[in-house]
């Protein structure tokens, strides 16, 4: 297996603390690449700072970032929820940079039924909780509650992401513009230039499995689903995934490997 960087791009509202044992599994079962978990912009160590409300824009501030300048190319994307809108964004307007995208639980606009595209007995509580007075502990408690089906974890971690929260406290400004982002994200204007590959829960209890199919009609990629987790695939099976992204970058075909001209 070639050597190759691996990006990890957190969901909604996120810190990379949130992709929890999935990093190291996944460094295990790929000794010879190198894993990164960036932070987006208004989040985790750049909490004090700002989010656009844009998917493009929130790209030009990742690319513009240290630790981006130092990464060599083309690497492997692996998003979750808006993470994967921005790989979808970054293969698109820049395919030298990228090998593939792994788009976990992704969604856009253009879902025929906007209605549906989230579970709103889930949006609801999670945004009264996030976007009103609530303590981290509530806030923490009620997106596991609807992002994980292993319950087992919502008991063993509530603490940890609660000082998570405390430690990286997102503001209600970024909360917005993220939400504005998701929202406004349109997968007609992508192109799927680099190979792709949709992973998603059937029993996702934030968002309807239904997006991501209608995405995939529209911006073509291979389909991969799991049974039982929740919507935070990378906490509630981690090893499962791990093997996944390992399988796939495996038969990735040599040229996605070699940079491509960008279509800008």
């Amino acid at each position: 297996m070639p050597k190759m960087n691996v990006v990890l791009l957190p969901g909604l509202w996120r810190s990379n603390h949130y992709w929890h044992q999935f990093p190291e599994h996944l460094r295990r079962k790929l000794p010879s690449a190198r894993v990164h978990c960036p932070d987006l912009p208004g989040f985790g160590e750049y909490c004090e700072g700002y989010s656009p409300s844009k998917i493009n824009e929130i790209l030009d501030l990742l690319r513009g970032s240290t630790w981006f300048k130092r990464l060599d190319r083309p690497f492997l994307l692996v998003g979750q929820s808006i993470g994967a809108m921005l790989a979808l964004e970054w293969q698109s307007r820049y395919p030298d940079e990228v090998a593939g995208c792994i788009l976990i639980n992704v969604s856009d606009k253009a879902f025929p039924l906007p209605f549906k595209r989230f579970n709103w007995r889930a949006f609801f509580p999670l945004f009264y909780h996030w976007c009103l007075p609530s303590s981290a502990l509530e806030r923490e408690q009620v997106r596991l509650k609807f992002t994980s089906n292993m319950p087992k974890f919502r008991t063993s971690i509530i603490h940890q992401r609660t000082a998570w929260h405390l430690s990286f406290p997102p503001k209600l400004g970024n909360i917005w513009r993220q939400l504005i982002a998701i929202g406004s994200f349109h997968s007609e204007e992508i192109n799927a230039v680099r190979p792709l590959l949709y992973i998603n829960s059937i029993h996702d209890q934030w968002m309807s499995p239904d997006a991501t199919d209608s995405m995939c009609e529209r911006v073509p990629g291979k389909r991969m689903f799991h049974p039982t987790a929740g919507h935070d695939i990378a906490l509630d099976e981690p090893a499962w995934l791990s093997q996944i992204v390992k399988v796939w970058l495996q038969s990735l075909p040599p040229e996605a490997a070699t940079p491509i001209r960008s279509r800008l």
